[in-house]
C-alpha cells in the first residue's frame, strides 16, 4: 500500500501547478519577444515591400508616357522632314547652322 500512496502522491504532484523558475521565465520571454519582432519585420517589410510595388507601378506608367512622347516626336520629326523634302528637295540640314545642302544628283 505504501508503493500506491507514492505513485498516487506522483500523480497529485504532476496535476498541480508548476511554477517556472527565474531561468525558465527569462527564457520564455525572450521567445515571446523574438516572436513580437519578427510579427513587426514581417509588418515592415509588407508595407515596404508594397510601396515599392507602387513605385515600381508609377515608374512604369511614367516610361509608357515617355515612350508614347517619343513616338510622338519621331512622328513630328517624321512630318517635318517630309515637308521639307517636298520644299527643297532631298538633302541634308544641319541642325547647328540651319543650313540645308540638296543633293546633288
Amino acid at each position: 500500500m505504501a508503493e500506491e500512496s507514492s505513485i498516487e502522491q506522483k500523480y497529485k504532484e504532476k496535476e498541480s501547478e508548476v511554477k517556472f523558475n527565474d531561468e525558465e521565465m527569462s527564457k520564455l520571454v525572450e521567445i515571446r519577444d523574438k516572436y513580437l519582432d519578427v510579427q513587426q519585420q514581417f509588418g515592415r517589410t509588407a508595407i515596404l515591400k508594397l510601396r515599392l510595388e507602387e513605385q515600381i507601378t508609377d515608374l512604369n506608367k511614367r516610361v509608357d508616357l515617355l515612350k508614347d512622347g517619343y513616338r510622338k516626336n519621331q512622328q513630328t520629326e517624321q512630318e517635318f522632314l517630309d515637308e521639307v523634302n517636298k520644299k527643297y528637295g532631298e538633302g541634308e540640314l544641319n541642325p547647328e547652322t540651319g543650313i540645308f545642302t540638296p543633293n546633288k544628283s
